[in-house]
């Protein structure tokens, strides 16, 4: 299998030459769209390479619903060592899921919230100097109002999809251009 997924709480044990993408988006509240972006990916991976996906994605527990605080620092320890992983030694996809409103949502929480922030560190790094593989893409059914992330891709020159195939095409190809 040309690409392997990875969930938490597990950890990926990766050599430095082997690839990661880092799946960023929504979960509570959005549809399984990483679900669909693997499945582009094992679509576009080239069979002889493989390709590691880190999926942050994995189900509440069924009595409250809820993270308890140990596995919400569980689950954000996971993020950030495979965020940082994939920042090195593969990319990152952001991808902006429309709400499903008929999944249940915190009241008052706002959507997306938590990958905004981890745009916003990107653009960061992106300022320090580092080369980064990014691809960003927004559902046209996202109700955003996200002109600060907009302007700061612009000023980056990173182009801005409006479906996960080409989101996920465009991380594709930029793994690959940059492996050799």
């Amino acid at each position: 299998m040309a690409v392997i997924e990875h969930t938490p709480p597990l950890p990926a044990d990766l050599s430095d030459t082997e690839k990661l993408a880092f799946l960023n988006g929504p979960i509570q509240g959005a549809p399984d769209w990483q679900k669909t972006a693997i499945g582009l990916f094992q679509a576009e991976w080239p069979d002889k390479d493989i390709l590691h996906i880190a999926n942050p994605r994995r189900e509440l527990p069924e009595v409250t619903g809820e993270f308890s605080d140990d596995q919400y620092s569980e689950q954000v320890a996971w993020e950030d060592t495979h965020r940082q992983r994939a920042t090195k030694f593969g990319g990152l996809l952001y991808w902006f899921a429309a709400r499903d409103h008929s999944i249940q949502y915190k009241e008052g929480r706002a959507y997306a919230k938590t990958t905004m922030k981890e745009l916003s560190q990107t653009f960061g790094e992106l300022t320090r100097g580092a080369n980064l593989n990014v691809s960003v893409g927004f559902d046209p059914d996202f109700e955003d109002g996200l002109r600060f992330e907009r302007f700061h891709l612009r000023k980056h020159n990173i182009p801005i999809y409006n479906n996960l195939d080409d989101t996920a095409g465009a991380l594709i190809e930029q793994i690959r251009k940059n492996d050799g």
